[in-house]
């Protein structure tokens, strides 16, 4: 894989934090999937977060800023459609999809399979999913994330990106959160969220 690196990750394997700055301010894609590794996930797997800051997407908190339009939703028809199409992959059944509302900030799916329940996340605002344990309880921190099943390749032919655990875990400390509006960066500093996955998906309100 060494021989193949696209410069963003060739900067984030070599320890070069300030390429790697420069490169994603000139507009490099920070969710760039090489071999199926991000640059969160590679950076898990070499240990070399310190010093290197991920950038996190404006509205992955879920709320926007004063005065701003509202930020363009994730496609919940298409989310709907991807439950549907997952769930026929394995001859199971999508249950209803839970809208976000005003809160939580993300849309929620169970899909029964003939090894059990999967429960799917989809990001209100950013076109990503995400699976937990179990249903969420309103209010309540999340279960614990789990890894996509084999079978949720459906979600990105849907156009949504599959989130795994590694990347949800990262500390947020080791993100770049400059993108955020001021109202996000409000929210976050209130809620105080120690991971990626705490502040895409909460109940803030």
């Amino acid at each position: 894989m060494s021989d193949y690196w696209t410069p963003v990750h060739h900067a984030l394997e070599h320890e070069d934090a300030e390429t790697l700055a420069r490169l994603l301010a000139d507009g490099a894609d920070p969710n760039e999937d090489l071999g199926n590794m991000t640059l969160l996930t590679h950076a898990i797997d070499t240990e070399e977060v310190s010093g290197v800051l991920i950038r996190i997407a404006r509205g992955a908190t879920g709320f926007w800023g004063h005065g701003d339009d509202p930020l363009q939703g994730a496609d919940v028809a298409a989310f709907r459609t991807a439950c549907h199409a997952a769930a026929r992959s394995v001859h199971g059944m999508a249950d209803a999809l839970t809208p976000a509302g005003s809160m939580p900030s993300f849309h929620t799916a169970v899909i029964t399979t003939s090894s059990g329940r999967s429960v799917v996340l989809c990001h209100a605002v950013l076109p990503v999913v995400a699976f937990v344990a179990s249903p969420p309880d309103d209010g309540a921190p999340l279960p614990d994330f789990t890894p996509p099943p084999a079978w949720a390749a459906a979600f990105e032919m849907g156009g949504f990106r599959l989130l795994d655990v590694d990347e949800l875990g990262m500390p947020l400390a080791s993100a770049d959160t400059s993108d955020l509006a001021g109202e996000e960066l409000e929210q976050v500093g209130y809620w105080r969220p120690n991971t990626v996955g705490e502040l895409m998906f909460n109940w803030w309100d």
